[in-house]
């Protein structure tokens, strides 16, 4: 009997605005994490926010590109003193996958790739440069909250 991939974690989903959202005691018997988050926040162009076990020091670097299938972008960051998920906008969503979340020896590499249905498609690459394992994640919404139906769920790997 083939073993399940993805173990559901924790799903939440939002019945009234929120300004963050929290997951929290994340155990450690996975290798990596997926987190699937659906948007809906109160305007569009919120910017969701991830910090990492409350880290909010410039440990965030990342480069992402995509486009709308007429015009191209791309960009680095560094300094951010939060992970940049990107803008929002109703109806938007993102898969993040966090690699070696439990390794106590190396930095967190991050990849995501997400949709806003108006504007663009993206894929991003980032790092969070601590050695820590992750047990929290911090997801806010800056400028603006997450409205009712927001549902953000957390996996982890098997393997």
């Amino acid at each position: 009997m083939p073993q399940a991939t993805y173990i559901p974690l924790q799903t939440l989903t939002l019945s009234s605005s929120a300004s963050s959202v929290t997951f929290g005691s994340i155990p450690n018997t996975y290798r990596d994490l997926v987190l699937v988050v659906n948007f809906f926040p109160s305007s569009s162009g919120i910017e969701a926010r991830m910090t990492i076990n409350g880290d909010t020091g410039a440990n965030y670097p990342l480069v992402y590109a995509g486009g709308d299938g007429a015009n191209p972008f791309s960009t680095t960051q560094t300094g951010n003193t939060y992970y940049n998920m990107n803008q929002t906008e109703n109806g938007s969503v993102g898969i993040y996958q966090f690699f070696d979340a439990n390794a106590t020896d190396k930095h967190k590499t991050i990849l995501h790739r997400m949709m806003r249905p108006s504007a663009y498609t993206l894929m991003q690459a980032g790092r969070w440069a601590n050695t820590s394992r992750i047990t929290t994640l911090l997801i806010t919404a800056a400028g603006g909250t997450w409205n009712s139906g927001t549902t953000m769920s957390l996996y982890g790997i098997a393997g």
